[in-house]
């Protein structure tokens, strides 16, 4: 019998140290009262901005305009429901980085899919770009954060012109 009251006693334990165990993972930072660290990446790995010194210029309708820096190759252009494996770096027009795919010594290209790409400039600046083709795309800020609100994280961007170096490295079809 006391073999048995051992055995309850040692599944009780164990019960209770699982239960303390996974009620304390669930807790998150932020219920715990700290601070989350802030993310701040480190751009110094980053490439120098494209050059657009005589690269072909196209103006779209809604303002965007874009700098083809190198023709890319193959059969396929980007469209609306493609995912690419993308290099980019995005800045403000007074030369501040956002964002980048070399962030962190990164070398390889962010997996992205068009439709959910963050500004309708980007996207439209994106599209009919092939495999190893290089653009610079110039957002205004009606096509990129001008109508975010204010709880957005991009929200101090919204007057700013945005700049995305791109190259596209794979499309998946």
């Amino acid at each position: 019998m006391s073999l048995i009251t051992l055995s309850s006693r040692s599944s009780l334990l164990l019960i209770a140290f699982l239960t303390v165990f996974l009620v304390h993972g669930c807790i998150s930072v932020a219920d715990s009262g700290e601070e989350e660290e802030e993310y701040n990446p480190d751009f110094s790995t980053v490439p120098a901005p494209f050059d657009t010194t005589g690269a072909v210029k196209t103006t779209l309708n809604n303002g965007v305009i874009y700098y083809t820096i190198r023709e890319g190759n193959g059969v396929f252009r980007v469209v609306y429901r493609d995912q690419l494996s993308l290099y980019f770096t995005l800045r403000t027009a007074k030369g501040e980085i956002l964002s980048s795919s070399y962030a962190d010594s990164s070398t390889s290209p962010r997996l992205v899919r068009v439709a959910d790409l963050t500004t309708q400039g980007m996207i439209s600046g994106i599209l009919g770009m092939k495999v190893n083709e290089q653009r610079t795309i110039v957002v205004p800020p009606s096509q990129g954060y001008g109508d975010v609100s204010e709880s957005d994280p991009n929200y101090p961007y919204r007057n700013d012109t945005l700049i995305y170096d791109l190259e596209v490295a794979y499309i998946s079809q």
